[in-house]
């Protein structure tokens, strides 16, 4: 991997920054807190995004911004990449916003979890680090910060040890043998759950061989009983076809008996209908006499009466019309006088007309009450002679109207002797339609008694065909019964043959399966050997070669880069067992506290770049093996150890390599300088 450029903008003291790191070794040169260390950060939160506990977003987000964004330019296996991921301020918490990788042009967008995702695909770093906040491989061979440079050597040995195991990927083998313990504690449970499903084997093999004895006897009764079957089953069709043949002549028997039953039903029909009509007939008869002689006696004109009342019902509105128009002059003068009465009375009251606001005068005012009195005059005259006609003219209508209703009883009586002449001869023609019916029924009864006489003949012909077949019927009958007892013993066989094959069939299948767990135990038992006596010790044997060839490895850079930097050959180190630093100081074991402040960074440098060293050979696939990056990792150096820096540097042979220090001597051994200034809390690059 190879870091191209870095853009800032609202990181910390950035306000937006352009940053391009050529291939060779960089100084990031600065005084202290110009913002030397943000570029680092910022470095790391473009590539894994925000880290609880260690790089959160308010300390990477300006302060007062709402948003602020980080672009990262890398080259990794030919392939061009730039990495962005964003801050923004939101309800008083910051957070990361969506981002985008390009890889050789191709834009993905993604959220913070998908961005680390993809970021670790192309470092070639281990899955599980997407949800783990430290990502230790980069912390330890890319970039450390400076406050961590020493962390690790002043760490508790077992923790040490664990961190170690995880950088290595070592720790899987305890993972494994804690694993094969587990696993060995289940097949030992299932060992138990196994052999007590096995208990009752044998007697399970007993009883499997006594249902095969019970289920053979079954099967021999039931081979000895199926011939007696098959015999009796031939013998019965046999007798079924004779059957057959006498119940043709049976039906025919009984068919001519329901035709006998169904002549005499028809022939009680026929008599009970001629006596009805007989019956019906003289009653019509009897009607007809007496409603002929009340019809002779009685008798009416219809026609001058619908004439009469036709014209009195004419006269009627006539009058009527008349009445109306007299009603009429009376009310309209009543109206009349009504409005006079109204202009007196109105006339009385007034004093000045409302109009031309002129007073009235006493004689105007008898003169218009003499004018409308005349006029109430006359027409209550025309009211009262309009009055005496209408109460004239109501008298003669309401005459008229009792006239009519004498007329119109008279119609109605006389439609009576109409509707009456017609029912008579309605009666005439159902009492001739009755004795006409009654002819043809007395025909009807005689052609029955004929088809009568000829079923009776033919049931004479069959009465022997009659006691044949009641003597065939019982017969099969018989057969029939002994049928039913064989099938019923044949069911009861196979019944018992089946239940003693399923029992079988249970037993069978009960000592398949324990017979199966019995044999599982065998299995299971051999790999539980296994893994106890063989597969535990070869994961502690392979951890302790692997380990110890890491120690080795380590060791001798450790101590190799050590040398170089401390030239004091009163100072030793090596490391034990546990990688932890062991320094002899004239041939005496010292507490890396009692140290110098050079000693203590040089033993720090020395661990930090060894662990570099090591882990990018032992894990093969990872892609940041051509980059460091190093955080002050002069801390308290004379200028004679500086000079040793570069040497050790030089014996890394990485092909980027960038450190952040305020030291002026290491610029003269870097190929390019990049100077950070802070000017009124907003830093700049140069």
């Amino acid at each position: 991997m190879q870091i191209r450029s870095l853009k800032l903008h609202n990181i910390r003291s950035y306000k937006d920054a352009m940053i391009d790191f050529p291939s060779g070794s960089v100084l990031l040169s600065g005084d202290i807190g110009a913002g030397k260390s943000t570029i680092m950060y910022a470095i790391e939160f473009a590539l894994f995004g925000i880290k609880r506990g260690e790089l959160s977003g308010s300390a990477l987000l300006r302060h007062g911004s709402k948003q602020g964004h980080v672009e990262l330019a890398l080259d990794i296996d030919n392939k061009s990449v730039i990495i962005r991921r964003g801050l923004k301020s939101q309800n008083s918490d910051i957070k990361q916003d969506s981002g985008f990788i390009v890889v050789d042009g191709v834009k993905t967008e993604g959220t913070a979890v998908e961005l680390k995702a993809r970021v670790l695909d192309i470092l070639g770093y281990p899955k599980e680090l997407i949800t783990k906040g430290k990502d230790l491989i980069y912390r330890f061979t890319v970039y450390t910060p400076q406050e961590e440079m020493k962390t690790i050597l002043f760490e508790h040995p077992d923790i040490r040890l664990d961190t170690l195991r995880k950088l290595f990927g070592i720790d899987k083998y305890k993972r494994i043998r804690e694993n094969v313990v587990t696993y060995i504690r289940e097949l030992k449970e299932m060992i138990r759950e196994y052999d007590a499903k096995t208990f009752g084997l044998e007697d399970k093999i007993t009883l499997k061989k006594e249902k095969g004895v019970e289920l053979e006897r079954l099967k021999n009764r039931l081979a000895g009983l199926l011939p007696d079957l098959s015999a009796l089953k031939k013998e019965i069709a046999g007798k079924k076809t004779q059957l057959g043949l006498l119940e043709k002549d049976m039906r025919k028997l009984v068919e001519n008996r329901n035709n006998i039953r169904i002549i005499e039903t028809q022939l009680m029909d026929r008599f009970l209908s001629a006596r009805r009509n007989k019956e019906k007939a003289d009653a019509l008869e009897k009607q007809l006499f007496s409603m002929k002689k009340e019809l002779a006696e009685e008798g009416a004109d219809t026609l001058e009466l619908k004439a009469e009342a036709l014209r009195i019902q004419e006269l009627i509105e006539q009058l009527e019309s008349e009445a109306g128009e007299h009603n009429k002059t009376g009310n309209e003068a009543g109206v009349r006088i009504s409005h006079s009465e109204e202009v007196i009375e109105k006339i009385t009251r007034i004093d000045c007309c409302p109009m031309c606001e002129q007073g009235v005068s006493t004689e105007h005012k008898k003169k218009i009450s003499t004018r409308e009195k005349e006029i109430i005059a006359r027409y209550t005259k025309i009211r009262d002679a309009a009055e005496d006609k209408a109460r004239r003219t109501s008298a003669e209508i309401k005459k008229l109207k009792d006239n009519l209703s004498e007329l119109i009883e008279k119609q109605q009586k006389a439609a009576v002797q109409t509707e009456r002449a017609t029912a008579i001869k309605g009666k005439e023609k159902e009492v001739h339609e009755l004795k006409a019916e009654n002819l043809e029924i007395k025909k009807s009864i005689g052609s029955l008694n004929m088809k009568k006489i000829e079923f009776k003949n033919e049931i004479e012909l069959l009465k022997e065909t009659e006691a044949k077949h009641e003597k065939a019927r019982k017969a099969i009958d018989e057969e029939l019964k002994k049928e039913r007892e064989l099938e019923i013993n044949k069911a009861s066989y196979e019944t018992a043959a089946r239940e003693a094959e399923k029992a079988f069939s249970l037993y069978e299948a009960e000592i398949r399966q324990k017979q199966g767990f019995r044999d599982a135990i065998g299995r299971i038992t051999k790999t539980r050997n296994w893994l106890e006596e063989y597969f535990l010790n070869l994961m502690v044997i392979m951890e302790k070669h692997i380990m110890a060839q890491l120690h080795r490895e380590f060791n001798e850079l450790f101590t190799e880069w050590f040398r170089i930097l401390i030239s004091d050959e009163a100072i030793n180190v090596r490391l034990d067992e546990q990688f932890t630093p062991l320094i002899e100081q004239n041939g005496y074991e010292t507490e890396l506290a009692n140290l110098s402040g050079g000693e203590k960074t040089s033993v720090a440098l020395a661990y930090r770049l060894a662990l570099n060293k090591v882990i990018n050979d032992f894990i093969s696939h990872i892609k940041t093996k051509d980059i460091i990056m190093l955080d002050e990792p002069t801390d308290g150096f004379s200028d004679e150890q500086l000079d040793k820096v570069r040497e050790v540097l030089e014996q890394i042979n990485a092909s980027q390599v960038i450190i952040v220090s305020h030291e002026a001597k290491i610029e003269s051994f870097v190929d390019r300088i990049i100077r950070v200034d802070k000017i009124e809390h907003k830093s700049f690059v140069s």
